[in-house]
């Protein structure tokens, strides 16, 4: 249960790279670990008009880390952590960066998710999930003006840095509580920054820069009841002074908040989060709020969990508005081996794709998963 409440899988990752650490003064050796999730679906959904999908599905998502670290003689660490995607369809290395800690605290320095999102909490699932899931289950038309929106709108803060290269620094923990700041220099329109080389270009239309996120949480153990509640703050810079072309959407500074909180108590562990973004649009409303709630109860190897996610994501007059639950099943087999079980039902009302398709695109389904968790 204490698995679940104090460690997000972003933060688990995150410290990882301490895995395999070297004795002091040695050079860095590298050393292994990560994970791999394989699912077998069916997924009854309602299709759009002209639109067959397919029911079943084999799905998979996983990443081989290479971590390795060393402690000078002053007492600093130094460490790296390198994440191979499993999936090459989008980039070959996900996550990579460089880590210095010490009493002073921890900084991270590269291609890596914020201090919002690493420090925040959301509802508990023991399987795939509903918020930000590696694993999703069915087919979400999205908000299709501006391209906003889509399947699960994550509840987590700070979605629009995600792996840009950023600088990111942690405090130590005091009496519970831990603070987290973010800086990322630029995030281009067509994909986050990860450039190596030359400088990014200003004034693009779409473009933000200099983002600037806060996380902060406390987690703490009072008479055998486990407590966990973050909170965040994300700030964007437009550039919209870029050219505009065809399109007409005027962008202003991007800003995020949010919180969550998790409680645990005799193996049941209850919680959830909210968040909302203005996603950095001006000449038009557009804001997504979202929201999750759930509990899980493990015992020995067994866990069930059940979890709700709602979000809404307006543009103008129109809304796109998503539904997501689950009932979760897990059976740990043995050690780093976990067997999962999922129901899920999805609802989206999108009047934005309608009103563009000139139909009802509007959206629903139930499926059914059975899967495996490896970790290593």
């Amino acid at each position: 249960m204490k698995k679940a409440l104090y460690g997000t899988t972003a933060l688990i990752a995150a410290g990882a790279l301490m895995a395999s650490p070297a004795s002091a003064a040695e050079k860095i050796k590298l050393g292994l670990s990560g994970y791999w999730q394989t699912v077998a679906s069916f997924t009854d959904q309602d299709e759009p008009a002209g639109v067959d999908w397919h029911p079943n599905a084999i799905r998979q998502e996983g990443e081989v880390h290479f971590t390795g670290s060393t402690t000078l003689d002053n007492g600093i660490t130094f460490g790296v952590n390198i994440q191979l995607e499993g999936k090459t369809q989008g980039d070959v290395i996900d996550e990579s960066f460089a880590i210095i800690e010490g009493s002073f605290g921890r900084a991270l320095i590269g291609s890596e998710n914020s201090a919002p999102y690493l420090m925040g909490y959301t509802a508990p699932s023991v399987s795939l999930g509903v918020n930000s899931p590696n694993i999703f289950l069915f087919e979400s038309r999205g908000t299709t003006a501006g391209g906003l929106g889509g399947a699960g709108t994550a509840t987590v803060m700070d979605v629009d840095t995600s792996d840009a290269n950023k600088l990111t620094y942690f405090t130590p923990r005091f009496s519970g509580f831990q603070l987290g700041v973010s800086y990322t220099p630029n995030i281009d329109a067509r994909g986050g920054d990860r450039q190596s080389s030359g400088l990014s270009v200003d004034d693009q239309h779409g473009d933000f820069s200099d983002f600037i996120g806060i996380g902060v949480n406390y987690v703490q153990t009072i008479d055998n009841i486990d407590i966990a509640v973050s909170g965040g703050y994300v700030l964007g810079q437009s550039e919209e002074d870029g050219p505009v072309g065809t399109d007409l959407t005027e962008f202003e500074d991007l800003q995020e908040f949010g919180f969550g909180v998790n409680v645990g108590f005799a193996g049941f562990t209850v919680g959830g989060s909210w968040h909302t973004s203005n996603n950095g649009l001006d000449n038009v409303d557009n804001d997504t709020d979202a929201w999750d709630v759930g509990a899980s109860y493990e015992t020995g190897p067994w866990g069930v969990s059940v979890t709700y996610l709602h979000s809404n994501t307006e543009w103008g007059s129109f809304d796109d508005t998503e539904d997501h639950f689950e009932v979760g099943m897990s059976y740990a087999m043995g050690p780093g081996v976990k067997l999962v079980g999922s129901v899920q039902y999805f609802d989206e009302e999108n009047e934005v794709a309608s009103a563009a398709a000139g139909s009802d695109q509007d959206t629903d389904g139930v499926a059914f998963a059975i899967g495996s968790m490896l970790s290593f």
